[in-house]
């Protein structure tokens, strides 16, 4: 599945939901990321689209350009978004080389940092705290948010 294009209604508003862009797998990826945003961009006064949940491996590799491509497609959204982090997005690889830790969610908290910074819509909690994992000898940061949204 690369990318779920739904519409949850919500009473009298809906949600668009992307999810599994894989951008940097392929440039037919990129294609059908930028045909979704076209998409969702075509039915937000149809379908009153208030916001977009990205629900995770927006990258393929957690490569900081495959995060900054994919924020680019995203930012072309005419509603806001919010991106979760997903496995794909945590550990940064190519066919060659690999981040001897996972960094993708110190990557994806500043490279999206704006995007949690300036959610325009209800009342936004975006802690992006970094913790100790003692079992990997690590540190990570923790990319939970929660949105309350009337």
């Amino acid at each position: 599945l690369f990318v779920l294009l739904s519409c949850v209604s919500c009473d009298d508003y809906s949600i668009a939901i992307m999810s599994d862009m894989h951008i940097g797998e392929s440039a037919y990826q990129t294609q059908l990321a930028q045909e979704a945003v076209a998409a969702i961009n075509s039915k937000i006064s149809s379908d009153d689209i208030r916001f977009v949940i990205i629900t995770g491996d927006i990258s393929n590799s957690a490569l900081p350009e495959q995060m900054q491509d994919a924020k680019a497609i995203l930012d072309q959204l005419q509603v806001p978004y919010l991106p979760i982090l997903g496995n794909h997005d945590v550990w940064t690889y190519n066919s060659t080389w690999e981040e001897p830790e996972p960094t993708g969610d110190a990557l994806f908290a500043q490279t999206f940092s704006d995007v949690f910074d300036s959610f325009p819509l209800g009342q936004l909690t975006y802690s992006n705290i970094s913790a100790w994992d003692p079992l990997l000898n690590i540190t990570t940061v923790c990319q939970n948010w929660e949105l309350q949204y009337d």
